[in-house]
């Protein structure tokens, strides 16, 4: 099984070989972006455009190319990575897990939960998302789309944690909440700075 971890650390494990593959690199950069986008085809052109924004396209796209050619390396025979000569896709498989996957597919089932008055539900799929919350997206980078999908993901954590305070016992306390937040979305209004130097 492969492991691809992008929230609150940068890095691809392989259980298979017992070590880490890639840390810290452009391309668990690419990972991030596509597995956010997991699904969807992503054109080269845009991808290319987005991380070297200040190179001319033909530079943006060699840099791409560079990059897809690491990847690749990296993931091995990891079949997650679908590439056409246009376009880039990331699909779930079995054989490769994906934090941030895990937290958008644990979080849709407990929204279906919540839906349909299942607080069991809601509590075992609300703790499995928290627990894939190990702290931002992809720290320390500070791409354009990536500030975005940061921000994203960490107020859907926080009304994860307001959905599953609500369907917990009064005195069942939420044990698998990220360790520096409270259940309380009054976190998502608390100044990033503040935050950094409370954590």
């Amino acid at each position: 099984m492969m492991h691809v971890l992008l929230l609150g650390e940068q890095a691809i494990t392989d259980d298979r070989a017992g070590r880490v593959r890639a840390r810290s690199s452009r391309a668990v950069v690419l990972v991030a972006y596509l597995a956010c986008h997991a699904g969807s085809p992503q054109a080269r052109q845009r991808i290319a455009g987005l991380f070297w924004p200040e190179s001319t396209d033909a530079q943006a796209l060699t840099n791409l190319r560079r990059e897809l050619h690491h990847l690749r390396q990296v993931l091995g025979g990891e079949r997650s990575l679908i590439v056409t000569s246009r376009d880039l896709c990331w699909r779930d498989t079995q054989t490769c897990r994906v934090d941030v996957r895990v937290f958008d597919t644990e979080r849709k089932a407990t929204l279906a939960a919540a839906a349909a008055g299942d607080d069991d539900g809601v509590l075992a799929h609300g703790a499995a998302a928290i627990a894939q919350y190990r702290g931002d997206l992809l720290p320390g980078s500070y791409d354009d789309w990536l500030l975005d999908a940061r921000s994203e993901l960490e107020r859907q954590c926080v009304d994860l944690c307001d959905l599953v305070s609500a369907a917990r016992a009064p005195s069942a306390p939420i044990t698998t909440a990220p360790r520096s937040w409270s259940a309380s979305s009054a976190w998502s209004r608390t100044p990033r700075r503040a935050r950094r130097s409370t954590g």
